[in-house]
This record gives C-alpha cells, sequence and structure tokens, in this order.
C-alpha cells in the first residue's frame, strides 16, 4: 500500500506498540495475564501511602473523611532511573505519575522495535491523558505551608496559655517534622511534579522533538489524548506518536472528596453487576503508540490493532 499524499479523516490508525504499569503488573504481559487469571488487584491503602485510619469512618456524612480504604495500588514498582539516562538527584524529584509514564514508553518503544529502528523524531508527538497530576505536588505544597500552619497553632487558644518558650519550641519540632517528612524545594521541583510536564519529559527523555502536551478530560483524559493523537496523524501533524494515560492521584485528598460526592464504592469494583455500588480509585499507567496505517505496512512495522474512528460528547446541561 502506498502512503497516501492527501489528508483523509478516515484514515485508519494502527497501534503497533504497548507499554504499561498498572497494579500488580510492572509490564504489559504481565497485565495480560493477570486479566486471563482473572486476578483482583484491589487491596487495602498500603501504609506506606498514607494511614487510612486518619481519615477512615463508616460515617459518609462525617466531616473530610472518607468512608472507602481500598484501591488499585502499584506496590512493586522501581524506577530505573540511570537505565533511562536521568540524573538520580532529576529522578528524585520526579513525581512517580513521571516515573511510570517514562518507563511505560521505554516499554511501548521496545515493543515496538522503535527503541533502536531508525524513526524521525522531530516528527514523532507525545500526547498524555492526566488529571490532577500526582502525590509529589500535594507533598510539597503541604511542606511549603508550614509557616500557616505554625501560625495557626500561635492563635489557638490553648496554645497561648502556654510559656512562650514552650510555644515556640514546639512550633519549631512541628516545622522541623514537617520538613522532614517532604522533600525538599529546589530548581527540579517544579518540572518534577506538574501535569502538563509529563508529555515533556517523556519527549526529553527520549529525544522526541514533535509536538507534546498533557490532555486533561477528567475520566475521559487518556481517550482526550489518544483522540488528539489520531487527528494529529490524520491531519499530518506528525508521523508518529506516544500516547495513552497515567493517573496516580491516590492520596487521601482524593478519596474524601470523591466520598463527598458518594463516588466511591467501599467494598470493591463490580462494573455492569447490579451489585456495582460506586468506582474504585486506581492509579497506573496505560501508553500505545499509533502511526498511520499505511506508514505502519510501509515501514514493515507489527500492527496489533486499528482504531478506525472516535467520537465525544458531553451531557451538556445534565447533572
Amino acid at each position: 500500500m502506498s502512503k497516501p499524499t492527501a489528508i483523509d479523516p478516515n484514515e485508519p490508525i494502527a497501534i503497533i506498540g504497548i507499554g504499561s504499569v498498572f497494579p500488580g503488573a510492572n509490564n504489559t504481559e504481565k497485565y495480560w495475564e493477570n486479566i486471563v487469571n482473572k486476578v483482583d488487584s484491589i487491596i487495602e491503602v498500603p501504609k506506606d501511602r498514607w494511614d487510612w485510619k486518619l481519615y477512615f469512618s463508616e460515617d459518609r456524612k462525617a466531616e473530610d473523611k472518607t468512608y472507602s480504604k481500598i484501591g488499585g495500588f502499584v506496590t512493586d514498582f522501581v524506577f530505573d532511573s540511570l537505565k533511562l539516562r536521568i540524573p538520580p538527584p532529576v529522578a528524585k524529584q520526579m513525581d512517580t505519575v513521571q516515573h511510570l509514564a517514562v518507563t511505560a514508553t521505554a516499554e511501548a518503544l521496545k515493543d515496538s522495535g522503535y527503541d533502536g529502528k531508525d524513526a524521525d523524531h522531530s516528527r514523532t508527538a507525545v500526547i498524555f491523558g492526566n488529571a490532577m497530576g500526582g502525590p509529589k505536588k500535594e507533598a510539597s505544597d503541604l511542606r511549603i505551608s508550614s509557616p500557616e500552619y505554625i501560625d495557626r497553632l500561635y492563635k489557638s487558644t490553648s496554645f497561648k496559655k502556654l510559656p512562650k518558650d514552650q510555644q515556640d519550641k514546639v512550633a519549631v519540632e512541628l516545622e522541623t517534622a514537617i520538613r522532614e517528612s517532604y522533600m525538599h524545594i529546589n530548581e527540579d521541583s517544579m518540572p518534577g511534579e506538574l501535569s502538563n510536564v509529563i508529555a515533556g519529559r517523556v519527549a526529553n527523555t527520549f529525544n522526541l522533538n514533535g509536538v507534546n502536551f498533557t490532555v486533561d478530560a477528567a475520566c475521559a483524559a487518556s481517550l482526550g489524548a489518544i483522540a488528539q493523537a489520531v487527528n494529529g496523524l490524520r491531519f499530518r501533524q506528525f508521523d508518529m506518536v506516544v500516547t495513552g494515560g497515567v493517573d496516580q492521584m491516590m492520596a487521601a485528598p482524593a478519596y474524601v472528596k470523591f466520598s463527598k460526592i458518594g463516588a466511591l464504592s467501599n467494598d470493591g469494583s463490580m462494573p455492569f453487576d447490579e451489585r456495582a455500588n460506586g468506582f474504585v480509585m486506581g492509579e497506573g499507567c496505560g501508553i500505545i503508540l499509533l502511526k498511520r496505517l499505511s506508514d505502519a505496512i510501509r515501514d514493515g512495522d507489527k500492527v496489533y490493532c486499528l482504531i478506525r474512528n472516535i467520537g465525544a460528547s458531553s451531557d451538556g446541561r445534565g447533572k
């Protein structure tokens, strides 16, 4: 099949590479095995994330509490920054959503053969779906906000009754505890934690010079990213694209806020089932490498399947 020279808005788009990191599966092969073997990777919030006992209440109306303490957590993932030629100090400041995105992209490129196969990097795009970034920003914001907490402490009635030297001692201990609990802020902090830098980090790591940006369409963010990728290929804005979604919005504030909507399930994920009573929070990254079908055939790429059409809609004034 020869490469078409005109724009074809209906041109089939080929998936030529896949990469992923999901709960219980640090690569796509393991993820597929888990699906085939019906492995349930929903667990109680791990202790190294946050102490659910501090935020949990079965009373769904309890203020600032979550009634759910379960989720799909990536628990055994280790980011190999040196293998990806990312300096360890920089990697340390990168949010784990960036770790997941870079790792899954590396797998997708290897799966497709483009970790060594020639490709025009100037015509390779990176488009990611993500909502609300990752946990590092929440943590750094807590550290930076410590003066405000201490100010509230000094203004509290009971605290004012303490001798001034004791007030100052407690304030110093509190500030020290906060600083020791959260990573220090430096020049790598901001680019390490922003959602809009996820695509840029992937582009930088793999020297991809086409357009790169992050799409936030809430729950449909990854599908929104793929839609943009497909359109970009069909309108020949680029020739290959790394796209998909990454999310790790698994901190206590997200659980509490979703609980106030009543959106979470407290006992498990049962979609399309009469027992379904909400959704279960989950994290991970899924990446696909896309090319126009005609180009994939010309270049001898393996093709998993085709994307022929994408649709989108809104509820408008619906709740």
